[in-house]
C-alpha cells in the first residue's frame, strides 16, 4: 500500500487516473482521425487542428498528470511536486469544465442550439466527467500536503501561456478563428476583459481546490 494513502484512497487513486489517462489516449486518437463532432468549437479541429482546443490540451496535461501520479503510487511515496503538477492539471481541466458550463453551453442557445451540444459525444468526457473525477481525485485520494496559497499562480501558467497563444494566433498572425468567442464577434477591445475572466475563473477553480483539499489536513 502506499505510505502516502489509506487503501481506499490508493484505490480511488489508482481506478480514476487510470480512467483518466485511457480516455484521453482514446479519445485525442479518435478525433485527431475523424474530427472531434459537433460538440466541438471550430471548424477544423481534426488533425493537428484539433490541438489548437485548451480542451484538448487541458486534458492532455492531465494525462501526463495522471500518468506521473500512477508511476509515484506504484513506486509507494507520492513526492511534493507530482501532488503540485496534478493540481495544476486539475486546474487546467477545472477552467474547461466551468468555461463550457457559464458560457459555451449557454452561448448554444443564444445559437439556436442545444445547451447539451457541448457535451455530445466525446466532449461528454473532457468537458464534464475527466474534470470532475481530477476534482475529485484532487480533493480526496492524494497525499494530505498543505498546499500553498502562492500555488494557485502555478495554476495560472497554463492559462496564460495558451492565452498568449491564443491571442497572437487569433489577432496578430489571423492564424486562428475565434473559436472561443474572446473577441464577441470581432470586437478587439473586448480582449483584456475576456482573458482577465479566464485568469479569475482560474484562481477560483485553483483556490477552490486548495481550500477544499486542506480541509483535511
Amino acid at each position: 500500500m502506499n505510505k502516502s494513502l489509506s487503501k481506499k484512497q490508493t484505490i480511488g487513486n489508482i481506478v480514476i487516473n487510470i480512467f483518466l489517462f485511457i480516455s484521453t489516449i482514446i479519445i485525442v486518437v479518435r478525433n485527431v482521425v475523424y474530427g472531434a463532432g459537433a460538440g466541438q468549437l471550430g471548424s477544423d479541429m481534426y488533425g493537428a487542428g484539433y490541438f489548437k482546443a485548451f480542451t484538448t490540451l487541458s486534458n492532455i496535461l492531465l494525462a501526463l498528470c495522471a500518468l506521473t501520479m500512477l508511476v509515484a503510487v506504484f513506486k509507494g511515496e507520492i513526492p511534493l511536486w507530482i501532488s503540485k503538477f496534478y493540481l495544476i492539471g486539475t486546474a487546467a481541466v477545472g477552467l474547461t469544465f466551468i468555461v463550457v458550463l457559464i458560457f459555451l453551453a449557454p452561448l448554444q442557445l443564444f445559437l439556436g442550439k442545444s445547451f447539451f451540444l457541448m457535451y455530445s459525444g466525446s466532449m461528454i468526457f473532457f468537458h464534464f466527467i475527466n474534470p470532475l473525477l481530477a476534482m475529485i481525485c484532487t480533493i480526496l485520494f492524494i497525499p494530505k500536503v498543505r498546499y500553498l496559497k502562492k500555488d494557485i499562480l502555478l495554476c495560472e501558467i497554463p492559462t496564460v501561456i495558451y492565452s498568449l497563444v491564443y491571442l497572437f494566433c487569433v489577432e496578430v498572425f489571423k492564424v486562428w478563428e475565434d473559436f472561443y468567442f474572446f473577441t464577441f464577434g470581432g470586437k478587439t477591445w473586448t480582449i483584456p476583459f475576456s482573458m482577465s475572466a479566464m485568469y479569475l475563473l482560474t484562481f477560483v477553480v485553483a483556490s477552490s481546490l486548495i481550500k477544499l483539499h486542506n480541509s483535511r489536513c
